[in-house]
């Protein structure tokens, strides 16, 4: 088939200059981002942002957003070379949180504060230490839970420090405010298209891995014209395939 009916809500107009293959990693990782802190994390200049696995796509989104907004931004991953990658984008402090404790690295380098806002997707146990990095009044943003783990969460560090957990979930307010999330992933396409962001270009065996072991189906996209195919998870194409037919570029194909 050449043409795929989808819902008019699952599709995003793309500024003029961006193509569909470079459009593909703006979407979902700037809009919940942009959300995660500004919506609903509410963070302001001279504020400290921690971002949880800071190597993923929101992560590297999330880095750029709050850099640009005048925050400190420390972020975590469980690789050193990743994260020294991440410092080019403005990334102020990484802590390798496979070799080390996330929550003393992070209170040292607070000096015993904690932080403004954490942005969490990963979940499972690592939610309950974004809680405990908090800074009294701080907030948590709750994005997803990529490591598939069990989350089951003390809530007596919320109340005693007057802290704050939000769930973010861009779908959600995609239903209910399609106008608003049509125009901020807009803004942050021409943002990109300035150079003011940089996309996410991941490694086809990291998206395997990320994604295939949890049984997320991926799909390859293949450019018009040629260029590398690229590996994305399912939740990344819908928007992006009548675009791409139109361009003339190929489907999205399942991934081997």
């Amino acid at each position: 088939a050449e043409l795929r009916s989808v819902p008019a809500r699952a599709t995003w107009v793309l500024p003029d200059g961006l193509g569909a293959d470079e459009a593909t990693c703006i979407p979902v990782p700037f809009a919940t981002a942009h959300d995660c802190l500004f919506e609903f994390g509410r963070v302001a200049e001279g504020e400290t942002v921690l971002i949880q696995g800071a190597a993923g796509g929101l992560g590297v989104a999330a880095i750029q957003l709050a850099k640009g907004a005048g925050a400190t931004v420390i972020g975590t991953s469980s690789s050193d070379e990743k994260l020294a990658r991440l410092a080019e984008l403005g990334l102020d402090h990484g802590v390798n949180s496979a070799s080390s404790d996330p929550v003393a690295a992070v209170q040292e380098l607070t000096e015993e504060r904690g932080v403004d806002l954490v942005i969490d997707p990963v979940g499972g146990v690592t939610l309950q230490k974004s809680l405990a990095m908090l800074a009294y009044r701080g907030r948590a943003t709750t994005v997803g839970n990529a490591s598939r783990g069990d989350t089951v969460i003390d809530m007596s560090p919320l109340m005693n420090g007057n802290r704050s957990l939000t769930g973010v979930y861009l779908a959600a307010e995609q239903g209910r405010n399609f106008a608003r999330v049509q125009a901020l992933i807009a803004e942050q396409g021409i943002h990109y298209l300035k150079g003011d962001w940089t996309r996410y270009d991941a490694d086809i065996t990291q998206y395997l891995e990320q994604f295939g072991r949890n049984g997320v189906p991926l799909y390859v996209y293949y450019p018009r014209g040629g260029g590398a195919p690229q590996v994305l998870p399912q939740l990344l194409t819908t928007d992006l395939l009548l675009t791409t037919l139109a361009e003339g570029g190929q489907p999205p194909k399942p991934a081997p």
